[in-house]
């Protein structure tokens, strides 16, 4: 098993076990994990090709927000078994 792998099966199996309350700042953590982990290279040279007249700094703040919404969305999808009926449609 690659390292990476192993590493995101632990950061999942240890996420699915903390209480919701932790969400945020959790998420905060997971999409800084992920940004620094992966190769956002990619999503850099993306945002040039769709934005070239925004500023690097732009580009780097937006890529790294869409790293930390991701994380978001990955931390309460594995919370969803935490919430009720109500607060999922809710949400």
């Amino acid at each position: 098993m690659r390292l990476k792998t192993a590493v995101a099966r632990g950061v999942t199996a240890g996420l699915q076990r903390t209480p919701r309350a932790f969400t945020r700042p959790l998420a905060a953590l997971v999409g800084t994990l992920l940004w620094v982990g992966f190769d956002r290279r990619v999503a850099n040279e993306n945002l040039e090709r769709v934005y070239p007249d925004w500023p690097p700094g732009r580009r780097r703040r937006t890529a790294y927000r869409s790293y930390a919404r991701m994380a978001r969305a990955l931390v309460e999808f594995l919370h969803t078994s935490k919430y009720s009926d109500a607060e999922i449609l809710e949400r």
